[in-house]
């Protein structure tokens, strides 16, 4: 809980920079998010409040190296950072305000067509392709870390990629054996501790979260999560998956493959999406998941469990979603 005074001395300072504070949206250890508007247009954005003395050297390294790397991206599918504000013990990073749910929020509402999935897997890419060539590696993709721009409920939802505590820079062919990210979205190399190509993983964790959006469930789930990833395939044999083209499973099985060789990297799946949006897509009826064990007769089942929980700790990872409930 916030206490007053701090409220307080967190006002002052953003209406020293133009900010009206407005309600608070999330609270961590190192901080907080607020809305807040700017005075002289009244436009939305939101803000982490983050108590640099509240960390220790290690952490705030992380979050300097964090700020610095989404502060160099400008992309319409990537959070905006409008600017960054310090004073001793304090940072301020003023963002984007997004307002309409992430994928998770979207996701327990209902599964989403081959259309639908298509959509928010070229505009995931194109985000990462940029970073990508620019050699950034976000390695923490995942239904939580795609956020919707707005909550209207027109046909073209522009989501944007946020979160970018793990996400750091690499050479084009550097390689490295650190586990971070979250467990259900880790590629085999990641969970089993072997050399990997950041840029792999961004594309392996793709997959996972288009494997949700269509099934409501992780593609590799159970008590020995490690083996599923390492070993087992991803299922496509459900009656559901009738309903979606082969073209589209194929796309997946290729995102999904054990081997890094066997993914296409970022630019390459872009254009196998492209290709797939170009085509007729039937329309799908729109399937409403329900949680196991729920007396509807409706035969989908949305087994994702509760919100995913980070591998590790990392300073913004607190306030990952930038979105009022």
């Amino acid at each position: 809980m916030v206490r007053e005074e701090e409220k307080l001395s967190v006002s002052e300072f953003l209406l020293s920079y133009g900010y009206e504070l407005g309600e608070m949206i999330g609270t961590g250890a190192f901080g907080s998010v607020w809305k807040v508007w700017t005075k002289a247009s009244r436009k939305e954005w939101a803000v982490k409040v983050i108590h640099l003395n509240r960390m220790n050297k290690k952490e705030r390294s992380m979050i300097e190296d964090e700020v610095a790397t989404l502060s160099s991206i400008r992309h319409p599918h990537v959070v905006e950072v409008k600017e960054v504000l310090r004073s001793r013990n304090v940072l301020v990073i003023v963002m984007e305000y997004l307002r309409g749910g992430d994928l998770f929020d979207r996701l327990s509402l209902r599964l989403m067509s081959e259309r639908e999935a298509v959509d928010i897997a070229m505009q995931i890419l194109s985000a990462i392709v940029y970073m990508h060539k620019r050699g950034i590696a976000h390695r923490d993709l995942k239904l939580e870390n795609v956020v919707f721009a707005s909550s209207s409920s027109s046909d073209k939802q522009v989501v944007k990629v946020i979160d970018f505590g793990y996400a750091r820079q690499f050479k084009c062919d550097e390689r490295t054996t650190q586990k971070c990210g979250t467990a259900n979205y880790m590629s085999p190399q990641v969970i089993s501790r072997t050399w990997y190509s950041p840029f792999a993983v961004d594309v392996w964790s793709v997959g996972v979260i288009l494997y949700a959006l269509v099934t409501g469930r992780f593609p590799f789930f159970g008590e020995d999560l490690k083996k599923m990833i390492e070993h087992s395939p991803p299922s496509f044999h459900e009656k559901q998956w009738r309903e979606y083209s082969q073209e589209f499973k194929s796309i997946l099985v290729r995102l999904l493959s054990k081997s890094e060789e066997g993914r296409p990297d970022a630019m390459h799946a872009a254009k196998m999406f492209e290709g797939l949006a170009c085509q007729q897509l039937a329309p799908v009826q729109v399937r409403r998941p329900t949680r196991k064990g729920s007396d509807s007769s409706t035969k989908c089942k949305f087994e994702i469990p509760a919100r995913t929980e980070d591998l590790q700790y990392i300073s913004l990872q607190f306030a990952n979603k930038l979105v009022m409930s």
